[in-house]
């Protein structure tokens, strides 16, 4: 299932919308909200769901490892986890995307036969490992604050841009509230930017 589909927009969007705005507390909407997210990447590649949640549970414990060393002002300990967690989620990538590649280039370059293993690519890797990345690399306040579901929404989330000035985080649900602070600060930054002026 794509975006563009018509069961993504005429049934599956519906139903997570209407379930979500009848859904009364904001952290139930988050959890509704990651398992919706699940769902729908399962539309696509079932058996990579698994692979899916092991990324937002190691990167939740690496970036809950950052936070406590960040709290001890232990400079060491939070420069090896966050050594781990690229070397974590850049190993992954590279084994799904990149293999095959290496494994051609050793034979062409040194003449080594070695077989090419057929490994299907998971939809959107490089997008949610970058994002497993950010969230750790970038956003150790959330990781910090124990915030597992946010943290696993903004992973999971493959409906904002990733570039600036667009990606921003919120932590308790979307509200109007949040909305309406998005729309201003990206305008700000476009302003900032001179990508547009007022007159």
């Amino acid at each position: 299932m794509v975006f563009s589909s018509a069961v993504f927009l005429f049934v599956f969007l519906p139903i997570v919308c209407a379930l979500y705005f009848c859904i009364p507390k904001i952290k139930a909407k988050n959890n509704f909200l990651v398992v919706a997210s699940l769902i729908f990447y399962a539309f696509g590649e079932p058996v990579y769901v698994l692979l899916m949640i092991g990324s937002i549970l190691v990167n939740y414990i690496l970036g809950r490892g950052i936070g406590l060393f960040a709290k001890r002002n232990c400079v060491a300990g939070k420069r090896s986890i966050l050594i781990t967690a690229i070397a974590a989620n850049l190993g992954v990538l590279c084994i799904f995307k990149y293999t095959g590649f290496l494994i051609e280039n050793i034979h062409e370059i040194f003449g080594v036969r070695l077989p090419v293993p057929s490994i299907t690519l998971p939809v959107g890797i490089s997008f949610f490992t970058f994002q497993a990345l950010s969230y750790v690399i970038d956003a150790p306040v959330i990781m910090a604050a124990g915030a597992f579901v946010s943290g696993s929404s903004i992973e999971l989330s493959a409906d904002g841009p990733i570039k600036p000035p667009y990606a921003v985080y919120f932590q308790g649900g979307l509200t109007w509230q949040h909305a309406k602070l998005g729309i201003l600060k990206a305008f700000q930054n476009m302003v900032n930017d001179e990508l547009i002026t007022l007159k």
